[in-house]
């Protein structure tokens, strides 16, 4: 078997999917979409709205099953996992919770909000909590017993990114994370993910109408239209400039 060939974390073939089936407001959100997600590479996928984007992330993830086609996954991805984060802090944290009490789930991998009291009181974890976000350079390593919403947007993104550091899946998969970021704070946490996701083998893929931090971050970008890949631009072809993926997208 190839290296490429055991890059390969998850395989789409032919999928498609449909909402409202059978009524007059039936939506064909994805048609006969084939796309492969390899370990250490970040896929950003991107289109206008309405072109399938957040379809194809909740299919990847498993969330939604295609109505054609097929989604399967290496056997590590069923190992070690796939974790989706939603646009926004709420979907993904519990905001009146502490950031330690919001750790403690993903840390533990507990089913349950509420762990029990032997494992909550762990002395290893508190160190380890800090550990991970001090690498942001924020300061919420020292805040450990606020809730998450008083935090900043950018703060409480921080957080969430703790949270996939600490579960370690196969496949990352982000929906619009940028979009409560500022320019300072933004590059700090695509990096600090990215250089863990490329150490652990795994895969990330995101959807943004941001197109600044693709060249940085981005090994390919999927540009879709209509629920359909109307292209895919690799960087080892051409630049991913902003100005390169709005010619890919708009072009």
């Amino acid at each position: 078997m190839s290296e490429n060939e055991t890059a390969v974390l998850a395989t789409l073939t032919g999928v498609s999917k449909r909402f409202s089936v059978g009524s007059d407001r039936e939506v064909v959100a994805l048609q006969d979409v084939s796309l492969i997600c390899r370990a250490a590479e970040w896929t950003y996928i991107v289109g206008g709205n309405g072109s399938g984007k957040s379809t194809l992330l909740r299919v990847i993830s498993g969330e939604l099953a295609p109505d054609e086609g097929s989604v399967v996954y290496r056997t590590e991805v069923q190992e070690r996992g796939i974790v989706y984060v939603e646009q926004g802090a709420a979907p993904n944290l519990v905001l009146t919770m502490t950031v330690y009490e919001n750790l403690v789930i993903s840390a533990l991998g507990c089913h349950s909000r509420f762990p029990g009291l032997q494992q909550y009181h762990r002395p290893d974890l508190r160190a380890r909590f800090s550990d991970v976000l001090a690498q942001f350079g924020m300061g919420i390593e020292n805040r450990l017993e606020d809730q998450v919403g008083l935090l900043s947007g950018g703060q409480q993104q921080a957080v969430v990114a703790a949270r996939v550091l600490l579960v370690k899946p196969s496949v990352i998969l982000l929906d619009e994370f940028t979009s409560a970021l500022d320019k300072r704070t933004a590059p700090v946490i695509l990096s600090i993910l990215k250089q863990t996701a490329r150490s652990a083998g795994a895969a990330i893929v995101a959807v943004t109408h941001d197109f600044h931090w693709i060249e940085s971050t981005g090994d390919r970008v999927v540009v879709m239209d209509g629920g359909r890949i109307k292209s895919v631009v690799h960087r080892t072809e051409h630049p991913l400039t902003v100005q390169s993926v709005m010619e890919a997208s708009y072009g």
